[in-house]
């Protein structure tokens, strides 16, 4: 077979995932030789339980879905791989030709390709859909080169894909957003997003932490107020609605905001229209407003703290920031971003050592991204242009990890219902042991990126080829040993 055609570069697009679903493994594994030849990297899985979960774990670029039997709803499972990843292409293959299966695969958004066909014809298809993919990339990148202050999402996993899916549909329209989250999830990031992805870029983002403000305030905050409107009011102001004419108003913390202003509030997201304390005269900005909260609204409306009616007036698009222990493989992309973007002046991002990697990957990250974020811009000040290590840590991160350490007795080790007379490992070769290490470390590596080999390669600081070669010649795993503490 020759795929100089549809050879790929791997350097050209350094993410890119295929994922071949199939209940035949002869036919997978002659698909994976025939696509890792030309340069992709491929996981394969049976269609079912062990297919949904790397669907829900990775954020596949491409998914190569075979149905050979009656028995299976491709266009069904098409939707359904979809709705985990609006991002992932995915080529359909059938013998059961049919025009309605073609159609219905379509309205999936699926390719349809009816077997048998040959791999070429295969890998012109996957070219093709790379084509596309590198030619959004390179328009999304000028767009970011000329919005030099767009914010970006970094992450490619299944629940980031999702989000920014949802956000880029919903940034197109012009009605109320609310979003919800955990704190430290990135609430005004998104809203932020959202206003740079829209028709409103040009106009001003202004935003309002309805926390900051007492009742009366809040409403001169939001409204603006005429000169001697109250005490203190020496001249007229324009109120937030105003600054934001044409734009987009976010109200953070918007379970914050008292009963009497969410009144005022949905009155003017009903007509649009307000007046400034101590003025007859009606205004009419045009005003998108993006809300957020941590809190839980309809426990709030419950409980008589938040209007129903506000509520359901605001979320007419609700959107949900994934706390950062459900974006699996995100962990090491942000931990690159943030080292980044707080190096110092003319220097190189700073690494961390393996073992302040494994504190931050331990670590549950309560306050989610904010947390993160915070851990590595302490880290690189107090690290002075060296190598991340533990000490350089925020104190609750470093210090848990010493006293893990310190606490945990070590386990003695039992093979084969042998105990091991010492905590000490036996001494051996040399070489085997280094190799054992090694093995063990990349292990650990690719369970704390969720598989991603990509990313376990760049968290290595080796390139993705020379991991391939050392999965291939590793040994076979020791006897499984089982861990009695003391």
């Amino acid at each position: 077979m020759s795929s100089a055609a549809v050879k790929w570069n791997p350097g050209d697009d350094d993410q890119l995932e295929i994922l071949i679903a199939d209940d035949n493994a002869t036919a997978r594994t002659s698909l994976t030789e025939a696509l890792s030849a030309c340069g992709y990297r491929v996981e394969t899985a049976a269609i079912g339980e062990q297919m949904h979960r790397l669907a829900a774990t990775h954020a596949f670029d491409i998914v190569i879905l075979d149905v050979e039997t009656a028995f299976a709803d491709g266009p069904a499972l098409v939707r359904h791989l979809r709705r985990i990843n609006p991002a992932t292409d995915v080529i359909l293959l059938s013998a059961l030709a049919s025009i309605e299966e073609a159609v219905a695969a379509t309205k999936a958004k699926a390719v349809y390709v009816s077997k048998p066909c040959t791999h070429e014809e295969l890998l012109r298809t996957v070219a093709e859909i790379v084509g596309r993919r590198r030619a959004q990339a390179r328009l999304d990148r000028e767009l970011e080169a000329g919005e030099p202050n767009k914010p970006i999402l970094v992450g490619r996993s299944p629940a980031l894909m999702q989000l920014k899916h949802h956000l880029d549909v919903i940034a197109r329209s012009e009605g109320t957003v609310l979003i919800s989250g955990e704190s430290g999830t990135g609430k005004e990031l998104v809203a932020r997003y959202i206003h740079h992805a829209s028709a409103r870029r040009a106009r001003p983002l202004v935003t309002v932490n309805c926390a900051a403000f007492p009742d009366t305030l809040l409403e001169a905050e939001l409204y603006g107020h005429e000169r001697g409107a109250f005490t203190g009011a020496s001249s007229r102001r324009e109120g937030r609605f105003e600054s934001a004419a044409g734009g987009t108003l976010f109200l953070d913390e918007i379970g914050e905001m008292p009963l009497l202003a969410q009144a005022k509030l949905l009155r003017v997201l009903e007509d649009g229209t307000f007046q400034r304390l101590g003025s007859n005269v009606t205004l009419k900005p045009d005003v998108r407003v993006v809300a957020a909260t941590n809190k839980d609204l309809e426990q709030l409306v419950a409980q008589g703290r938040f209007r129903e009616d506000l509520l359901y007036r605001l979320k007419l698009f609700r959107l949900v920031t994934p706390p950062l222990r459900d974006r699996a493989g995100d962990l090491p992309l942000l931990v690159e971003h943030f080292c980044r973007k707080y190096a110092p002046p003319d220097t190189k991002p700073q690494g961390l050592s393996a073992q302040a990697w494994a504190v931050l990957a331990r670590h549950h990250f309560p306050g989610n991204l904010r947390e993160l974020e915070h851990a590595i811009r302490h880290a690189i000040a107090f690290a002075g242009g060296e190598e991340i290590q533990i000490e350089h840590l925020p104190e609750e991160l470093a210090g848990a990890a010493l006293a893990l350490s310190v606490a945990r007795p070590e386990p003695v080790l039992v093979a084969s219902g042998e105990p091991v007379s010492s905590a000490t490992p036996p001494v051996g070769p040399l070489d085997a042991a280094l190799v054992e290490f090694e093995r063990d470390y990349v292990m650990k590596a690719l369970a704390q990126t969720g598989g991603n080999r990509s990313v376990t390669a760049s968290l290595l600081g080796i390139s993705r080829k020379a991991l391939w070669a050392k999965l291939k010649r590793y040994p076979a795993p020791r006897p499984k040993l089982t861990m009695v503490r003391p």
